[in-house]
């Protein structure tokens, strides 16, 4: 968690662990190898869109399950980001994804993050610390793929992550 800057850390190892991987996969999106086949870049977008709609339901469980006062607020943030997610999806699957949609994606993740850290995360981790509450641990993306390819589960998530936006 070294790589997470400051400015996105909330305190809570949880969160702050699952906000890093969502940066390593917005990075691997615009990652400039001229040697890189194509598929590496849609499957950073793929496990992008997969990570945050898990990292949002294991938050929105948490927020639920220990009571969270400002949870309608928090959870009303993650559709918005939905929402803006799932128009992009829409533009990658009509237009594909070449560099500069990785470059509006990535630039999406990287503006609305430290925004929705400090007025939303932060708070959040404060009150879960204060409750000695957890998230649900999320798994390693890449030891979901099976033979190479998304599971169909996977898929099922981004597209349930497409019908709340």
């Amino acid at each position: 968690m070294d790589t997470l800057p400051a400015v996105l850390r909330t305190g809570l190892n949880d969160i702050d662990e699952q906000h890093a991987h969502l940066l390593r996969w917005a990075d691997a999106l615009v990652k400039d190898d001229p040697d890189a086949p194509p598929e590496e870049r849609k499957r950073a977008f793929v496990f992008l869109l997969f990570y945050t709609a898990s990292h949002f339901a294991a938050e929105e469980d948490a927020m639920h399950t220990h009571g969270y006062p400002a949870i309608e607020a928090h959870c009303a943030r993650h559709v918005a980001f939905r929402g803006q997610v799932a128009a992009l999806r829409r533009e990658v699957e009509a237009h594909g994804l070449d560099q500069a949609a990785a470059r509006r994606i990535y630039q999406l993740v990287v503006d609305w993050l430290p925004r929705h850290v400090a007025e939303y995360d932060t708070p959040l981790s404060l009150f879960l610390a204060r409750t000695r509450a957890t998230l649900t641990p999320l798994p390693e993306v890449e030891d979901l793929l099976e033979d190479n390819e998304l599971p169909a589960w996977m898929e099922r998530v981004i597209e349930g992550m497409e019908r709340d936006g």
